[in-house]
C-alpha cells in the first residue's frame, strides 16, 4: 500500500492477530442471514491482496466491516494514511468489489473508503463499476491491469525465492536450481502459493515446468538464478519492512493495538 503514487507499500511477514471486521445486519435482513453472507464476503476478501505487499486485505486490517442489506452489500475499507496512492487504492477497492460480488447472492455491492483524500471518488467510481481512467481522467494514462500484473510479477519473485531458498537449505546449488522442476519443490503452503500466482500470471504450473523463472516466465541459467534469488531476497526484506510500517501506521491511526505488534 503506497503512501504516494510511486512510494513504497507494505510487505510480507508473519501477521499479528487482527480483530475480525464487523458484520452489520442492514435493512430487511435477519442477523443470522447477515452473519452467513457477511462471513462469505470476508472469506472472499481474503483472496484480495494489497498490490505492493502480496498480503490479504483482512490480515492487514484494511477491512473495517461488511454491511449486509436485503438488496446490497457494503464493504468498508480503511488505509494506513490519508494519502495512500490513488491507483493502488482503486485497484484494491475494485478487486474487493469483484470478490464480494461473487458471493453476495445476487445483491449489488458498494465499497466505501473512509478517511482518504480521494475516498469519495474511489467509493463512487468503484461502486458504479467504472474503470480508474473513467474516474480519474486527470491522473490516469491507462487502466490498472498492467499495474496489477507488475505487482503480481513482483510477488512472484518473492514467492519463488521462498521456495527456492528451502531447496538451497537442503543442499541445492544455483546450478542445480536452474534445472529444477516444479515436481522438485518442497510440499507445503509456500509451493501452493507460488503455483497459484503462476496460474494467475499465465505461467506453466505443470510438474515438468522449470521451478525458477525469469521475469518473462522462462527458465534461466545458473547466473540468472543467482540474480533472481538475490532480487527475491531483497524484495522480501523490503515488503516485510513496509508491512510493519503500514500496520503500525494503521494501528496508531485507528487505535488498533492488535495490528501494532
Amino acid at each position: 500500500m503506497a503512501a504516494s503514487q510511486g512510494g513504497a507499500g507494505c510487505g510480507e511477514g508473519e501477521p499479528p492477530a487482527v480483530a475480525a471486521p464487523a458484520i452489520v445486519a442492514g435493512e430487511g435482513v435477519e442477523r443470522g442471514e447477515a452473519e452467513r453472507v457477511g462471513a462469505g464476503v470476508l472469506v472472499a476478501l481474503g483472496g484480495v491482496r494489497d498490490p505492493e505487499l502480496d498480503e490479504p486485505l483482512p490480515d492487514l486490517g484494511f477491512v473495517e466491516g461488511v454491511e449486509v442489506h436485503a438488496e446490497r452489500v457494503v464493504v468498508r475499507l480503511r488505509l494506513p494514511t490519508f494519502f495512500c496512492a490513488a491507483n493502488f487504492t482503486y485497484l484494491m477497492a475494485a478487486d474487493a468489489r469483484d470478490a464480494a460480488h461473487a458471493v453476495a447472492e445476487g445483491r449489488s455491492v458498494a465499497v466505501t473508503l473512509d478517511d482518504h483524500f480521494v475516498g469519495e471518488e474511489v467509493s463512487e467510481g468503484v461502486s458504479d463499476g467504472r474503470a480508474f481512467s473513467e474516474t480519474f481522467d486527470r491522473l490516469a494514462e491507462e487502466d490498472l491491469d498492467e499495474l496489477r500484473r507488475h505487482f503480481r510479477r513482483k510477488a512472484h519473485t518473492v514467492r519463488q525465492w521462498t521456495v527456492a531458498s528451502e531447496l538451497s537449505r537442503r543442499g541445492w546449488s544455483h546450478g542445480a536450481l536452474a534445472t529444477a522442476r516444479v515436481r522438485d519443490a518442497p510440499a507445503g503452503g509456500g509451493t501452493e502459493r507460488l503455483l497459484a500466482l503462476r496460474a494467475e500470471l499465465g505461467y506453466d504450473t505443470g510438474p515438468d515446468s522449470p521451478l525458477v523463472l525469469g521475469p518473462d516466465g522462462r527458465a534461466m541459467s545458473a547466473e540468472g538464478v543467482s540474480l533472481a534469488l538475490d532480487l527475491g531476497r531483497l524484495t522480501a526484506v523490503s515488503m516485510s519492512a513496509n508491512t510493519t510500517l503500514c500496520r503500525g501506521l494503521l494501528g496508531v491511526r485507528y487505535g488498533l493495538e492488535e495490528v501494532r505488534a
